[in-house]
């Protein structure tokens, strides 16, 4: 009978390192990962309220039901971050490894990017509505006439902290070699605010199509933001004139 006991504690003495096994410090990782994701949706989920409850008080109803949207699908999503979060902690606990588990991890992080790709978009447009909204769509303000009536007070505008998210996504800012406009490519000559330039500088492929992904502010009323070798330049289109100028902008 002592050597059958014996026998049964050495059995799970060994089954118990086994079990550990499956369990890697990474999976603790992305399950507090996950939890950290859920918070941020439930912030999210709060803030889209808190509009909704404001376009209400100002009588503006169309902006409501766009917020309830948005707020519906922040809901959704983070009822799929709980649903994932449950599935991680599960796995966890099961101790589960090898090549299945490794891929449903490619799988997550795949799903992840895409997911901040589209909160990244979802931010934008309501930013791009609230500055319609609040009165701070810059290319509307016409208060700075040295500047062609684009207003330049976007660079305390916390949200368009270029040069901390450059820090931190440099190989955003890393471009093409700048090829110049056909007959004009005799060298790079410093712009300015207030400088008429040609044309062939401000073409649609010179043009910065997606602003925010630079943590530029979006450019209305004719105005585009537009390449200039390293440079970044807010150009009226109408007239050629420069209205807004950042040096060195790209690496």
């Amino acid at each position: 009978m002592r050597k059958i006991i014996k026998f049964v504690l050495l059995a799970a003495t060994a089954a118990s390192p086994l079990a550990a096994q499956n369990w890697t410090p990474r999976d603790g990782r992305e399950a507090r990962d996950n939890r950290a994701e859920i918070r941020q949706d439930r912030q999210e989920v709060r803030e889209g309220r808190a509009e909704v409850r404001g376009d209400i008080a100002r009588g503006d109803y169309r902006e409501a039901r766009q917020d309830r949207r948005e707020v519906a699908r922040d809901r959704g999503e983070l009822r799929a971050d709980q649903r994932e979060a449950w599935r991680d902690r599960a796995a966890v606990r099961d101790g589960r490894s090898g090549s299945y588990a490794e891929g449903r991890r490619d799988g997550r992080q795949d799903w992840r990017d895409n997911r901040g790709d589209r909160r990244d978009d979802r931010f934008d447009r309501r930013d791009d509505r609230r500055d319609g909204r609040d009165g701070r769509g810059y290319g509307y303000n016409g208060n700075n006439g040295n500047n062609g009536g684009w207003n330049n007070s976007w660079r305390s505008d916390r949200r368009y902290n270029w040069q901390g998210y450059r820090s931190a996504n440099r190989n955003i800012y890393r471009m093409p070699r700048y090829a110049a406009p056909r007959g004009y490519g005799a060298g790079y000559s410093r712009w300015s605010t207030g400088y008429r330039v040609q044309p062939y500088f401000y073409g649609r492929n010179y043009w910065i199509s997606d602003p925010w992904r630079y943590r530029l502010p979006p450019a209305y009323g004719g105005y585009q933001w537009v390449r200039y070798y390293d440079d970044v330049a807010l150009v009226d289109i109408r007239t050629g004139l420069i209205a807004d100028i950042i040096y060195s902008f790209f690496w």
